[in-house]
């Protein structure tokens, strides 16, 4: 539990949706890490299996972040007008 709660500390210290207009670059990136691959961790896949993402989730889970956080990341195919 202990990971767990060190995983949850520093996510918040980059990114803490409870303070959603103080998110900063890490908010506006958000879509970005999402498309990358970055998210979710390497370190938390094994034990969830089920957070592992299709492409068509990622692109998907991307856009939205970029919608309500300000990002400009954008999933392949879209023009962004």
């Amino acid at each position: 539990s202990w990971l767990t709660q060190r995983d949850v500390d520093e996510g918040r210290q980059k990114l803490n949706f409870s303070d959603i207009y103080n998110s900063g670059e890490e908010g506006r990136e958000a879509g970005e890490t999402v498309l990358k691959g970055e998210m979710p961790p390497l370190q938390y896949l094994p034990t969830h299996p089920e957070a592992r993402l299709t492409d068509t989730e990622r692109q998907l889970l991307a856009l939205g972040l970029d919608q309500t956080l300000g990002g400009e990341s954008q999933s392949e195919g879209e023009s962004g007008d």
